[in-house]
């Protein structure tokens, strides 16, 4: 499976803070003539309605995801997906893929105070979190094949082959990253990490499409 979703804070009239950052970050000059966006946005919830020994006190989050009606997955125009690809400090040089939602995450968390991102890949095996806020990743983590760690602390990017806290479990990357956003812990039953990004591709099943007009 895959999954690419951001996580932030719930804000009041979080919807139109999101669409305005997206749009903001994603104009029509940048994208594909075919790319057809919109949004997927869940909750809002607390940590515990996702996991159970997780905290049931605020802050309340919201979970959403960039979808495109494109069926050849067409999104950004050839010099968008290079630029992405060679960013200096980009998802690529911090371990992970040219996502897209990356290039969204800088306005999002100017708007919405902080921006959690995380990806999931079955092919190539790799697990990514990257936290935003005001403006600029200030952590990264990814876990590529054969342990391959990558970590970045908002200033560089270094391979680390030491071990994680769950012995390189991919599901420890995303729960690290909750607790990066949250400051607090967020424990993970074993039962729990097994299915983690499928609880979150679930929470966004029957979310509303909130589209993305084409602007300049």
């Amino acid at each position: 499976m895959s999954l690419r979703a951001w996580i932030c804070l719930d804000q009041p009239d979080a919807e139109r803070l999101a669409l305005a950052a997206v749009r903001e970050a994603l104009p029509a000059a940048r994208l594909h003539p075919a790319a057809r966006l919109f949004l997927q946005l869940a909750g809002p919830f607390t940590p515990n309605e996702l996991f159970r020994r997780a905290s049931p006190l605020p802050p309340r989050l919201r979970l959403f995801a960039l979808r495109n009606d494109d069926r050849r997955g067409r999104l950004l125009d050839p010099l968008g997906e290079e630029a992405l690809s060679l960013a200096p400090q980009g998802p690529v040089a911090r371990g992970g893929l040219p996502w897209v939602e990356e290039l969204a995450c800088p306005a999002l968390s100017k708007r919405l105070g902080a921006c959690l991102l995380l990806c999931w890949e079955e092919s190539p095996s790799l697990a990514y979190a990257a936290l935003y806020r005001q403006g600029r990743c200030s952590w990264s983590l990814a876990l590529r094949p054969f342990k391959d760690v990558v970590r970045f602390d908002g200033g560089r990017a270094w391979h680390d082959k030491g071990r994680l806290a769950a012995d390189g479990d991919r599901a420890e990357i995303l729960r690290l990253g909750l607790e990066k956003l949250l400051t607090e812990p967020v424990p993970l039953d074993p039962d729990e990490a097994l299915t983690l990004p499928d609880v979150l591709g679930e929470a966004l099943l029957g979310a509303p499409r909130l589209p993305l007009e084409r602007s300049a």
